[in-house]
């Protein structure tokens, strides 16, 4: 540890604070080892989940709660091929990565803005 002890006993005082150094870190690198990541739906009640005809209970990774879902309906087709009243164009504005997007009007509230 290269100092200079001038009292006896100095290198065992030395010795010792840095050997409980090493233990401090030791044990902080396993309190980070042993870390859990937060589970965001470990507060979450579901409740009992009843399906209609033809839908089935779901689990999807990433949701806390299944859904009910029917595997013969497809809305990305039948909402794609269908155009909207209040779909507008894209602002001019808009990077060229928003290419194929679909815009919609705001709705705000009577005197609000967008």
């Amino acid at each position: 540890l290269g100092m200079a002890c001038p009292r006896p006993g100095c290198r065992q005082k030395v010795l010792g604070s840095t050997l409980a150094a090493m233990v401090r870190m030791f044990l902080g690198l396993l309190g980070v080892l042993a870390f859990k990541p937060y589970d965001p739906c470990s507060t979450v009640t579901c409740g009992n989940l009843v399906c209609p005809g033809g839908f089935t209970s779901t689990t999807t990774p990433g949701h806390c709660c299944p859904y009910c879902e029917n595997p013969n309906i497809k809305l990305e087709r039948q909402i794609l091929s269908q155009p909207s009243i209040h779909e507008k164009p894209p602002s001019s504005d808009a990077p060229s990565s928003c290419a194929g997007v679909r815009c919609f009007a705001l709705v705000c509230k009577k005197n609000q803005y967008p």
